[in-house]
């Protein structure tokens, strides 16, 4: 167990997990013994913090709640000293097949707990804060969206002194929610009985398609709201509050295909009954190039408008799109038929139009145009058109190493596309330099030869390696994608390097993680 003081954020969740896990296993009076198969995510080299609070043995401490029966298992049980302004941090196994409930009693002091699960990247999965000082506080059903280690953070509103913790395996028990769509159009209900309460629903999905999820709470009694994971259980959406106080999440485009997991969740001491609807999303009406289509944008309820249109790889685009209202304001997003978002613009003030003045597009094939409402609502009107340029000089197929290669930003919203041959184990680096001049805010993008993307920068300003050393994991064509941010146009150049020499691999970035 260690302690997080919260003014440090979450700079000490990127500890060890599996040590901890360890740790506390040895100190843990009640543990069932059970090995640790695997861990999911690489927690950085940062040193963890020293401990600061030591769990003690539970010999004296009281029974909490008499739980203990068919299906319902005692994991573990500790106790933990609670100082003020600190998180206690330790680790917790989460099975996809095993809920949990968690409970804390405080044992001296004046503590008003707090119990918060986080995933491995930091994200806040559960919290529990409804009881009052002196009072006990419980996660009461908990369902993961993958297996793994979480960490199970305790701490108090104010106050110090003991609680005891106790975990309990909620393994062969009946849920009153969850479970798993086969089918679009889905629907399920459920109940949210208690506080602190997450219902894991399973919902499939292919790569490059859309759907649609909103839970509606039966009855006023109940404040809802989800986050949503992708296969690997990494958190890719969020809402809470979007129609009164039920979440809808419309237009999720799936990056990878898998089953994602919707953790649904119950707000404070809410409690009821519920209804979550899944649906293929509607609308990536196919338009035509040269053809002004107009659409109304939804800003209440916020919905963001689609469009599809077919391109070929290195034909270069542009669009104009240009709002009827003075003060609509909206973003552009640009997707590939691998969900990927190419790019993003929102560069002009309310009123004026937006413009992706060249996009040059990296695979043969199906994309989709979205367009979000940031403020208000309204008409707006827009073409897509074939972009004047030599395509034989900017975008064509790439070798490697020798004279860089030279890229020109020409306005807002450009997107150069670029592709490469390699063979697997080849040791790639890719490096940038900008030009005499005022340096670009440039985005780049890697995808492998199966259009996943494989490497991601931001805001990149200055010379630098975007890729470096990092061994190919197959053979096959690789498409590089540079983008600028905001109004920024100019030149700059790429250095494109590979070689058979074999290497760890591993990723490098400027300005940005990946």
């Amino acid at each position: 167990m260690f302690v997080r003081n919260l003014s440090s954020g979450s700079l000490y969740r990127v500890f060890a997990l599996l040590l901890c896990f360890f740790c506390v296993v040895s100190l843990s009076a009640c543990h069932s013994g059970s090995d640790v198969d695997s861990v999911t995510g690489t927690p950085e080299s940062t040193p963890p913090p020293m401990p600061t609070v030591t769990p003690t043995g539970v010999a004296q401490m009281p029974q909490l709640l008499p739980r203990v029966g068919e299906g319902i298992e005692l994991l573990e049980r500790y106790r933990a000293e609670i100082i003020p302004d600190a998180v206690s941090i330790y680790p917790l196994e989460g099975r996809l097949d095993r809920p949990l409930s968690i409970e804390v009693m405080v044992l001296s002091g004046d503590i008003d707990p707090v119990l918060e699960i986080y995933t491995m990247e930091g994200h806040q999965l559960v919290i529990a804060n409804s009881s009052g000082v002196g009072e006990p506080e419980k996660l009461s059903v908990i369902e993961f969206p993958a297996d793994g280690y979480y960490e199970l953070g305790i701490s108090s509103e104010g106050g110090s002194g003991e609680v005891g913790i106790s975990v309990y395996g909620l393994e062969g028990q009946s849920s009153e929610g969850g479970g798993s769509f086969y089918s679009f159009p889905g629907e399920m209900t459920g109940k949210m009985a208690d506080v602190g309460t997450v219902h894991m629903f399973r919902i499939p999905a292919q790569r490059g398609e859309r759907f649609d999820a909103w839970a509606q709470a039966v009855g006023d009694e109940l404040d809802l709201f989800f986050d949503l994971y992708d296969p690997d259980g990494h958190l890719v959406a969020a809402r809470d509050d979007n129609v009164g106080l039920d979440p809808y999440l419309w237009n999720f485009m799936a990056d990878r295909s898998g089953i994602y997991s919707l953790a649904l969740k119950n707000y404070g001491t809410t409690i009821g009954d519920y209804v979550l609807r899944v649906d293929q999303s509607s609308g990536g009406e196919l338009v035509s190039f040269d053809e002004p289509i107009s659409f109304e944008l939804q800003a209440s309820p916020r919905r963001s408008a689609w469009f599809a249109f077919d391109c070929r790889a290195s034909e270069p685009i542009s669009i104009e799109a240009r709002p009827q209202n003075p003060e609509l304001d909206f973003e552009i997003a640009l997707y590939d038929q691998n969900g990927n978002r190419l790019l993003n613009v929102n560069n002009s003030s309310p009123g004026q139009p937006e413009i992706l003045t060249f996009v040059q597009l990296p695979y043969d094939g199906r994309y989709q145009v979205e367009f979000f409402p940031l403020e208000t609502e309204g008409l707006v009107e827009f073409t897509i058109t074939h972009a004047l340029a030599d395509v034989g000089e900017i975008g064509a197929p790439v070798e490697m190493g020798g004279v860089p290669l030279p890229c020109h930003m020409d306005g807002p919203g450009t997107l150069l596309s670029y592709t490469f041959e390699a063979e697997a184990g080849d040791t790639l680096n890719i490096g940038v330099r900008f030009s005499a001049g005022v340096p670009i805010d440039l985005n780049f993008d890697l995808y492998d030869p199966d259009g996943y993307l494989l490497a991601s920068s931001r805001g990149v300003e200055g010379a630098g390696a975007l890729v470096q050393d990092y061994s190919l994991p197959v053979a096959g064509s690789y498409v590089m994608v540079f983008w600028n941010q905001g109004q920024q146009a100019g030149d700059f150049e790429v250095d494109l390097s590979c070689s058979v020499e074999s290497s760890p691999g591993f990723l490098s970035s400027v300005g940005s993680h990946w």
